[in-house]
């Protein structure tokens, strides 16, 4: 069997290391920080997740987010242009 990723569009933030409040915002506060780790929690139905410096963080169609490994996600998106 083949199959295709759908092609639709999300909001998404990288993830520095040193823009912990720039993600809580854009998650309206599912991502939970420490200043012991860099790492960031995100919380979602499926469970919590962990998104490290260089991840992307998407928003996903219903409104879950998930970091995302940098070479994956400039595999799967491109950019669109307003």
């Amino acid at each position: 069997m083949r199959f295709r990723h759908r092609a639709i569009e999300v909001e998404a933030i990288q993830y520095t290391g040193t823009n912990k409040k720039e993600v809580v915002e854009f998650t309206s506060g599912q991502a939970l920080t420490s200043e012991h780790t860099d790492a960031i929690r995100l919380r979602n139905p499926e469970g919590d997740m962990v998104a490290r410096p260089g991840d992307y963080i998407v928003c996903d169609p219903s409104g879950c987010f998930h970091p995302v490994h940098p070479l994956v996600f400039e595999e799967s998106y491109d950019l669109v242009k307003e």
